[in-house]
């Protein structure tokens, strides 16, 4: 026999709230999203798999990267800014030139040590970045990428909260090469 609950008037109608019209049929998928959301992973049984926004206008604020790809190679334990890191440095090795880099980067770069003001320096690529919001940081990856001509691939989760844009709706952003 399945285990029932009682939910109150409430929470079921914070629970329709937060339904995906046509996509989420009975509360238990809804529950099922935000046990994911929560825990920072993908249903194994979710058939489309992540809603692809590449080219959308979509605000990324309270999202957690689950998974980071540059040019076909997993990055481990990403987030936004790491990732952009990542795609300054491998951009580094095909320039080999730091005014050249800091250039071709959108967000606020400095060329050679800076560690202040939210700067960390990236020694193998001559330049210090500016900590970024995923907004900035996805900007920052997706205009170098698409200049240097490197594939990415970023799928996230909107975590469970009011401000973010779709909470616990996982997605997916790509540049090809």
């Amino acid at each position: 026999m399945m285990p029932q609950i009682d939910l109150s008037q409430a929470t079921f109608l914070e629970l329709q709230r937060l339904a995906e019209p046509f996509v989420d049929k009975t509360p238990e998928d809804v529950i099922v999203k935000l046990i994911h959301a929560f825990k920072g992973t993908t249903p194994k049984n979710s058939p489309a798999g992540p809603k692809d926004y590449s080219g959308l206008v979509t605000n990324l604020g309270h999202t957690k990267v689950l998974s980071a790809r540059l040019n076909g190679v997993e990055m481990e334990q990403p987030n936004w800014n790491r990732f952009l890191d990542c795609v300054i440095l491998e951009a580094a090795k095909k320039l080999k030139n730091p005014r050249a880099l800091k250039d071709m980067i959108v967000v606020n770069c400095v060329e050679g040590k800076k560690e202040d003001q939210g700067y960390h320096f990236l020694e193998t690529a001559g330049v210090s970045v500016q900590g970024q919001d995923s907004n900035g940081a996805w900007k920052g990856v997706a205009h170098l990428a698409a200049a240097m001509k490197f594939a990415v691939e970023v799928v996230f989760v909107w975590l469970d909260n009011p401000k973010a844009a779709n909470p616990g709706q996982t997605g997916k952003l790509t540049v090809t090469s």
